[in-house]
């Protein structure tokens, strides 16, 4: 596949009549590779947010211990202690600047705080729990803490340096100690670290069965790890001295289909490298003269501010899906 990808690159470089034709092709293909990956990581995050939020609240009560209740608390408390100093954190050092207004940043803020306490309130109404037994305060927690880094990635884009002091600036502010400047800012870190989970997780999600597996449209998938199959009967010996398993039910979970998707992974980290390549760009445009475009562009800001927008939709939707659509089947 890479050696696919640079043949194709030199060929394009090789056959255009501009050195930038080649460069503006491949910016256009990671554009849309990027915007399919974000799509994606959005529905990874969310079923990551259910999924948990699902597997301790049926270890809660099939538990009587009150352990996995703590548990639970403590990490709902804690993401939302985070969501709010980012939130506090943002107002502080990109919305009141001296020297500036920065009145697109005060709306991306206060729309995303109240955007943020709409859904938590949306997650506990009764006729919403009605329908998603599982829905509590622990997933609009981690949407939260998500939407809130999205946030703060798309003001750090933001070209206008007024409003936009920028991580090494901010460090040097808050302890007084000069910063040398990075490579790579604080923000592409982080989203490097989302970037590993998603792909770790939906690989390792698409083999047990998930909202993540129907992306693969593996219907096989889907029945393994449904917990309706039998691995060994109860009561029978194991053991053979010709090694022979006899009168038992073994499962085999690759003999129509593999465990989980290979294409799905490989497509995945495809994706993941068209998410790489603009974002260390900075969705780059080869066209302006200003190469200053690298560490801050009005289109990475509005790709990740509308990012956090539409992963609030969507986890809008999973909440209202089984209410609208009741005649679908969403367990």
């Amino acid at each position: 596949m890479v050696g696919c990808s640079i043949n194709v690159y030199c060929e394009t470089l090789l056959l255009s009549s501009s050195p930038y034709v080649g460069i503006i092709v491949w910016r256009i293909f990671g554009m849309v590779g990027s915007f399919c990956f974000i799509l994606i990581q959005l529905i990874l995050i969310i079923d990551f947010a259910h999924s948990w939020s699902e597997s301790w609240k049926a270890k809660m009560d099939d538990s009587e211990s009150k352990g996995w209740f703590c548990a639970l608390m403590t990490s709902t408390i804690f993401l939302y202690m985070v969501a709010i100093t980012g939130i506090v954190l943002c107002f502080v050092f990109y919305a009141i600047q001296p020297a500036a207004t920065c009145g697109l940043h005060k709306f991306f803020i206060s729309f995303n705080l109240v955007a943020c306490v709409g859904i938590t309130v949306l997650s506990v109404l009764p006729f919403i729990q009605e329908y998603v037994p599982h829905s509590g305060i622990l997933q609009p927690s981690v949407i939260s803490v998500y939407t809130v880094y999205l946030l703060w990635s798309a003001m750090s884009s933001n070209p206008d340096d007024k409003c936009n002091p920028g991580l090494e600036q901010i460090l040097k502010l808050s302890n007084g100690t000069d910063v040398s400047p990075l490579g790579i800012s604080g923000e592409d870190w982080v989203g490097m670290v989302v970037l590993l989970f998603c792909v770790i997780y939906a690989s390792i999600r698409t083999a047990s069965t998930s909202n993540v597996g129907k992306l693969t449209g593996n219907n096989d998938m889907a029945d393994y790890g449904s917990g309706e199959k039998v691995l060994i009967d109860e009561g029978k010996d194991s053991s053979s001295p010709s090694g022979d398993v006899e009168d038992q039910k073994v499962w085999d979970d690759e003999e129509d289909s593999v465990s989980y998707s290979y294409s799905f992974f490989h497509f995945m980290l495809a994706l993941a490298s068209c998410y790489i390549m603009m974002t260390l760009t900075n969705w780059f445009d080869p066209n302006l003269e200003d190469k200053e475009s690298l560490l801050a562009g009005v289109g990475a800001m509005w790709v990740k501010i509308i990012s956090s927008w539409v992963c609030l939709g969507l986890f809008v939707w999973t909440l209202l899906a089984p209410l609208i659509l009741k005649e679908r089947d969403f367990s």
